[in-house]
């Protein structure tokens, strides 16, 4: 097996051929710095000694209060340009798959061109929502939130957080404090700082009257807000408003998942415009466990109506029966091997991310002819998300 060095030099020499000027260990330091880099499982294939394609595997666990699902996310994948059209990729992502699937994971996730990913069995799911804040509009919302003599005061103030930050793990315990709020998490705590500075990202402290109050987790140029978490909610036009004066940038964009309905509710009083996307690519090994997890990750936002459906799946034969029950204040959710005449039918794991995850089920649902027509109030489109720091 080639050392890290080597495959990160490769990795390096393939993407920056396109002209991005990446280096992988600065850029990934979650992944690719020497303390961390053991938890990769690279797939590599050589020609006299020298790597010509490269996957690695990196694993992530998505969590909820009662509720696991383990994952592998695919990245670095890259083939030298001397050595296409040997079938190396298609190799590559058999290798990744059977890995993933000896060590029991639920599902893989990717990211990149949506067709080219197809081809191997994967599909983008679920919903985000981008949003364009300006300068101007978010200057109305405050406004209007907070009285016409708002911007007289500065109330917050920002630091840019690393290692050799003072009180650095004090500070560090209690970010993850307010990440660990989220409906479904993806990072340890020890793992929170690297995340958070992976694909360029900066971390913003936010500090009201020397009191921290959360955190912003911003792209290098600023231009761009992949996460942020605060004590108080009702802050974030305020905040995001002093943010931007403190950075002097004209607009940022923000991007949320579905899942984060609170904020959303601001986001939308302080955006210009927003636009509807899909998310990361995935493929499912484990229906069960996913059907679960998305289930009760939905029923963490959203109360889901009373009712039962089965989901039968041609490339596998299997079929599973998802039930929702009320129990008292909670929800029961349970999802159980079938035989029943099913309600739902899809060819493969890309058919039901697809219809299951993404703005497709309205379309399903108004039709009467559709496959979800008859499919209990509000199940539909199942969550998935995950932050920029997340992503590999």
């Amino acid at each position: 097996m080639k050392n890290l060095e080597d495959i990160i030099d490769f990795a390096n020499l393939v993407f920056n051929l396109k002209g991005e000027g990446i280096d992988f260990a600065e850029l990934l330091p979650k992944a690719y710095s020497h303390d961390r880099a053991e938890r990769l499982k690279h797939h590599i294939i050589e020609e006299n000694g020298k790597i010509r394609a490269l996957i690695d595997l990196y694993p992530l666990e998505l969590r909820q209060s009662d509720c696991r699902l383990k994952a592998a996310y695919v990245g670095t994948v890259s083939v030298h340009p001397n050595s296409r059209h040997k079938g190396y990729m298609t190799e590559l992502m058999k290798q990744a798959e059977e890995s993933a699937r000896a060590v029991q994971c639920d599902l893989m996730i990717l990211d990149g061109g949506r067709h080219r990913y197809r081809h191997y069995g994967f599909e983008r799911a679920g919903i985000k929502y981008n949003y364009n804040i300006t300068r101007d509009s978010i200057r109305h919302c405050c406004q209007s939130l907070y009285g016409d003599d708002f911007g007289a005061e500065t109330f917050y103030s920002f630091e840019i957080m690393d290692r050799q930050t003072e009180d650095a793990d004090d500070i560090i315990d209690r970010l993850y404090a307010l990440y660990s709020r989220r409906h479904v998490t993806a990072r340890s705590r020890e793992d929170f700082l690297p995340c958070l500075q992976s694909w360029g990202g900066i971390i913003y402290l936010v500090y009201h009257n020397e009191n921290l109050v959360g955190y912003i987790n911003a792209s290098f140029d600023e231009r761009n807000i992949f996460e942020f978490e605060l004590d108080d909610i009702y802050m974030l036009p305020e905040i995001i408003y002093e943010f931007i004066d403190n950075i002097d940038c004209d607009e940022t964009g923000i991007t949320v998942g579905a899942d984060e309905t609170e904020k959303m509710g601001f986001l939308d009083k302080m955006c210009d415009y927003y636009n509807v996307g899909m998310s990361h690519q995935i493929k499912i090994l484990n229906y069960r466990n996913v059907l679960e997890f998305l289930f009760k990750w939905k029923s963490k936002y959203r109360r889901l109506e009373q009712g039962e459906c089965t989901i039968v799946i041609n490339e596998t034969g299997a079929g599973y029966q998802v039930t929702v029950s009320d129990a008292g204040a909670a929800q029961e959710i349970k999802v159980e091997t079938a035989c029943t005449v099913p309600d739902i039918i899809v060819e493969n794991s890309s058919e039901l991310v697809y219809l299951l995850t993404t703005p497709l089920c309205f379309r399903e649902q108004q039709n009467p002819q559709g496959k979800l027509k008859n499919i209990p109030n509000g199940w539909f489109p199942l969550p998935f998300f995950l932050p920029e720091a997340d992503a590999f």
